[in-house]
């Protein structure tokens, strides 16, 4: 069979859910002997451009500041240079900027054009919504990766026959449970590095993580908040439990978290870690993982912690609730006592602990397996090339 050649836009390249599915699916795709390459709208370099480098995987850059620059002659003259180089099959369009470009290209070498939802109420509102039921006028496929994100295209006009339900998936080989000395070992450097001298690791220490970029979306200032309360649970004091809390990711509200964790005394608390390319190495480390987004579709992060054999407490937002069955707890956004209950009940009951992370890792493996993934996704490209 003639291999595929697909053409992924994207809105940038920065270490996000999206763009960390678009990595693994195209990895996929590659292994699977098929030709992928990515197209990003911006100029600069993100995160994980090295990656896709690393990998083989050829990346355009079409810089935008704006849609409206897609007006101009010039952008345009990219635009068709980049798809007379690469001759794709099919384009396919991840996030709302970026999929307003892949249905540029469609239209201009009459391409078959598919799209992934990854959230739902975020990125299609206002004006937005128009531009999306051009798009699935238009598109041969919508892939929606949570019940959310598909309710919300059908809402917007969408066929259900070009709609398909299709949640991330996680590389269980990579993202694994740690042997328990190894784990020991880097528990105790993991709270050495990001909390210094001040801060000694103990056989009490409880180490609650979450993984993801440092942006409104995530509302890390509502875990912060959440930690502030934990952290002053004499419940947890009377046990020698000391909770510390370990955010690992990078980006814009970085200085607004800084600020947040002084002013209120927390430096020896939360702890911001920073970006990190070797995740399968830390989620291992956490007892707890914590997500308290606003909104999410299936998010990555939690099925990494899933395969790690981590329980997490997260907010029941997006497809959250649906990929954490019963080997967590999800809690209302914005519900600061019950997420504090939850986490103490965890910290607390480390039985509890133990047995929800050994569901998690096991559903981990039987509903999200990449391989499952990659292949529903690759069955769509076949019917959308032989339609």
């Amino acid at each position: 069979m003639k291999p595929y050649r697909i053409l992924f836009f994207i809105s940038s390249l920065d270490c996000g859910g999206a763009e960390i599915h678009l990595l693994n699916l195209a990895m996929f795709l590659k292994k699977a002997g098929h030709i992928p390459a990515v197209c990003t709208l911006s100029s600069g370099e993100g995160a994980l451009d090295t990656a896709f480098f690393s990998n083989e995987i050829p990346l355009f850059r079409l810089p935008l500041d704006s849609l409206s620059e897609l007006a101009f002659p010039s952008k345009i003259r990219s635009l068709k240079r980049i798809l007379n180089g690469f001759g794709p099959d099919i384009v396919h369009g991840h996030l709302y900027h970026a999929e307003v470009v892949a249905l540029a290209a469609s239209f201009i070498q009459r391409l078959p054009l598919a799209v992934t939802r990854h959230s739902s109420g975020l990125e299609l509102n206002g004006a937005r919504r128009f531009a999306a039921r051009l798009i699935h006028l238009r598109a041969r496929a919508i892939i929606a990766v949570s019940g959310e994100a598909y309710e919300e295209a059908e809402s917007l006009g969408c066929s259900e026959e070009k709609l398909e339900l299709i949640a991330n998936a996680v590389d269980t080989e990579r993202f694994k449970p740690m042997n328990t000395s190894e784990r020991e070992d880097r528990r105790k450097g993991l709270v050495e590095k990001v909390f210094g001298d001040a801060v000694p690791y103990s056989a009490g220490t409880i180490i609650i993580g979450s993984v993801g970029g440092l942006k409104s979306v995530k509302d890390y200032p509502f875990l912060i908040e959440v930690a502030s309360r934990v952290s002053n649970d004499v419940r947890l004091e009377g046990r020698g439990l000391k909770p510390r809390f370990v955010i690992v990711g990078e980006g814009e509200e970085r200085r607004r978290l800084e600020w947040l964790l002084k002013n209120k005394g927390l430096q020896r608390v939360v702890a911001l870690f920073g970006y990190s390319d070797e995740l399968e190495r830390i989620y291992p480390l956490f007892d707890i993982f914590a997500l308290t987004s606003k909104a999410e579709g299936v998010p990555l992060a939690l099925l990494e912690a899933m395969a790690s054999s981590v329980p997490a407490v997260a907010t029941d937002v997006g497809g959250v609730k649906e990929a954490l069955g019963d080997c967590g707890l999800a809690v209302p956004h914005g519900d600061v006592d019950s997420f504090v209950e939850g986490l103490s009940t965890l910290i607390l009951d480390g039985d509890l602990r133990t047995e929800l992370g050994r569901r998690a890792r096991v559903r981990a493996m039987e509903k999200f397996d990449r391989e499952a993934w990659g292949e529903a996704v690759l069955d769509i490209y076949r019917r959308m090339i032989f339609r």
